[in-house]
């Protein structure tokens, strides 16, 4: 079940699942800040979502920045908990649906026009974003030497820029 994070859990909840886990890709506030959420008490500057089972176990956390002025999201971070996942139940198969009624929030939101993602160029996550290109209207640039991870060393990044398109295309 997706819902508003601020409603569901707390800062402390999303930190310690993040911390438990092996993100080694994950860097969450812009250029070196890596390890910390906090959870806005609205969703008047950043949308930030948890998916949940039906025992309230988190299984993943979805959010971005509004830039009102550009109609742009940015500053995106989507994170599936699998450690968290009872190997013998749904929890798969919901966090998944959860993270697709997240991306459809995004992009066929009337008001926002594009979604800004950056990725370390190795995160296979960038599967995905490759596949939203063509969806999208995307365009895909290199920035090399970009972030710095937790191990102290620099990655490149790719910057990914997704238009939305009208309803009647794709």
């Amino acid at each position: 079940m997706l819902k508003p994070a601020y409603l569901a859990t707390t800062s402390d909840e999303i930190n310690k699942l993040i911390n438990e886990g092996e993100y080694p890709y994950l860097n969450l506030m812009g250029f070196d800040d890596y390890e910390l959420v906090e959870l806005e008490p609205d969703q008047s500057e950043k949308l930030q979502y948890v998916s949940i089972n039906e025992d309230g176990k988190i299984l993943g956390y979805f959010a971005v920045s509004k830039s009102l002025e550009h109609n742009k999201f940015y500053s995106s971070v989507f994170i599936k908990f699998k450690y968290t996942y009872d190997i013998f139940g749904n929890d798969t198969e919901e966090a998944f649906e959860d993270f697709y009624k997240f991306q459809k929030m995004l992009f066929f939101n009337p008001i926002f026009t594009g979604l800004e993602v950056r990725s370390v160029v190795d995160n296979p996550a960038n599967k995905l974003y490759e596949e939203w290109l063509d969806l999208y209207d995307g365009k895909r640039m290199l920035l090399p030497k970009y972030v710095r991870l937790k191990d102290g060393k620099y990655y490149d990044c790719y910057l990914y820029w997704l238009e939305r398109r009208d309803n009647n295309e794709k």
